[in-house]
Parts: C-alpha cells; sequence; structure tokens
C-alpha cells in the first residue's frame, strides 16, 4: 500500500508541476483531471486503511465531480469558443518549471514536523507546494480558464491538507465544498464564454478595455 501511496505523491506533483507550464489549456484541464483521479485514489486508500465509510463516499465524489463532471465543463466551455486555444502565459516555460520547483522546496521546509512517524507529513509538503503553485497558475496564466484550473488545484490542495492532517474535513463540510466548487467553475465557464463572444478573446487582460 505504502509503495502506491508514495506513487500518488509523486503522480501529484507531476501534475501539478505539469499544469503550469502547459502550451494548450486542453492539456492543462487533462492534468486536472488526472490530479482529481490521483485525489481519489489517495482518499480511497485512506478510507481503505482507517474503514471510514465516509472517506468511501468523498473518494467516489472526488472522482465523480472533480475528476469527470468539472473537467467535462471545462471542456465543453472550451469546445464552445471554436478551435483549442494556447494557454497564454506571463513568463516562459523555463521560469515557471524553475518556479514551481521552489514552490515544492518552500512546502517541504514550512512543513512543521508533527512527529507522527506515519508518512503523513510528506503530504502536507505536497500540499503547500500544490496550494503555492495554484497560486502561481493564477498569477501567470492570462486565459478566465486558466484561472479556473488554478483554482480547483488550490481546492485540491487543501482538500490534500486536510486528508494528510485530519483525514479529511466534516462529511458535510466537504459535501458544501464540493458544491461550491462545482457552481463556481460553471460560472467561470460561462464567463469564459461570454468573454469570447463579447471579446473574442478568454485573455483576462482584454477585460482592462472595460475600465471607465
Amino acid at each position: 500500500m505504502n509503495v502506491w501511496l508514495d506513487v500518488t505523491a509523486i503522480a501529484l506533483m507531476i501534475s501539478t508541476s505539469l499544469i503550469i507550464a502547459i502550451r494548450y489549456i486542453s492539456s492543462g484541464i487533462k492534468w486536472l483531471s488526472f490530479q482529481s483521479l490521483m485525489l481519489s485514489f489517495l482518499t480511497g486508500a485512506l478510507a481503505i486503511e482507517t474503514g471510514r465509510t465516509d472517506l468511501f463516499v468523498i473518494a467516489v465524489l472526488t472522482l465523480i465531480i472533480k475528476a469527470i463532471i468539472i473537467p467535462y465543463i471545462l471542456f465543453r466551455t472550451l469546445q464552445a469558443v471554436g478551435v483549442e486555444r494556447q494557454a497564454e502565459k506571463s513568463f516562459g516555460r523555463d521560469r515557471l518549471m524553475i518556479a514551481v520547483l521552489a514552490m515544492w522546496a518552500i512546502g517541504y521546509y514550512v512543513t512543521p514536523d508533527f512527529g507522527q512517524g506515519n508518512g503523513h507529513n510528506v503530504y502536507l509538503s505536497i500540499a503547500i507546494g500544490m496550494l503555492l503553485s495554484g497560486v502561481l497558475i493564477m498569477i501567470t496564466h492570462k486565459k478566465a480558464l486558466m484561472q479556473g484550473v488554478g483554482l480547483i488545484v488550490i481546492e485540491n490542495s487543501l482538500f490534500l491538507a486536510a486528508l494528510s492532517t485530519s483525514f479529511g474535513m466534516p462529511f458535510l463540510v466537504d459535501i458544501g465544498i464540493f458544491m461550491d466548487v462545482l457552481v463556481i467553475v460553471v460560472l467561470i465557464s460561462a464567463l469564459s464564454f461570454r468573454m469570447d463572444e463579447l471579446l473574442s478573446s478568454m485573455s483576462i487582460e482584454k477585460l482592462k478595455r472595460l475600465k471607465g
């Protein structure tokens, strides 16, 4: 089991790093779906380890909502605006990859040692790295859909932090967060579609034209 958990941890780091450096938005959505799939697998593994039924339910909801429904909504929005769009970034891929490596290093060094000896601290380090990487995505990517992808990466990081420290949040809180995230993704998709319709672009920099 520990080997598979280590593989999951590595997969979370790789998928997050690749989301930042992608060339096309569709690639970012695919890696976001893969990241959520890994979170679902990790939650299911913890459910087996602890025997908690609520974690099984959360694992299934993570798979359905974050790994299937949300990527589907984002893909449909991308198809609705026409051809595959490139992800516009404020910096080159090389600089972004250096920045994301720095995010992982910061996540490792700021993680407190709880002295549990059960290996869960590594996931808190990864959660902090994912959180910082999600913020980096939202700062450096100019397309509105990528802002949504960055937001989901941040939410996934908070989900992972809760799993690594207390085996998740209370069940009803998790359900509420799932619904909130789903609504936010729908709103971002609708906003992206309207921006492309009115401004012929999903770049948030075009919104500067709306200043009085």
